[in-house]
């Protein structure tokens, strides 16, 4: 697993499907402690469980939105982020939520539960 950030793919009553080394590394969390999880209970940040929900009520099925908050991550405290949520509509199946976690630089600002620019839905 290559990638640099946090990956979590999310069903439909927002439980965890999938999380990449990554997302578990930076969370000091467990496989066991997220696969089958709500998603709140797995990612604490305000307003997630309330995107997520809105994206897969959209008729977009690309719909797609981006924020930034703090998590408790590998650092003592809280930890700074930038979340990226898009919707994945399959041709068969349920929808799905693939959710990026992204670490801020140092120098970057925060300021919790933002929207920024990239707000489809």
């Amino acid at each position: 697993d290559t990638v640099p950030a946090g990956l979590l793919i999310v069903s439909p009553d927002l439980r965890i499907r999938f999380a990449n080394q990554k997302y578990l590394e930076n969370t000091l969390q467990g496989l066991e402690e997220v696969l089958g999880w709500k998603l709140g209970d797995v990612l604490p940040a305000e307003g997630l469980e309330e995107r997520a929900r809105t994206l897969l009520d959209c008729s977009d099925p690309a719909a797609s939105c981006c924020f930034e908050t703090g998590i408790r991550g590998n650092r003592a405290g809280e930890q700074p982020v930038h979340i990226t949520m898009t919707r994945i509509a399959p041709r068969h199946g349920e929808d799905r939520i693939l959710i990026v976690v992204e670490e801020f630089f140092p120098d970057s600002s925060f300021r919790p539960a933002e929207p920024v620019e990239g707000y489809v839905c």
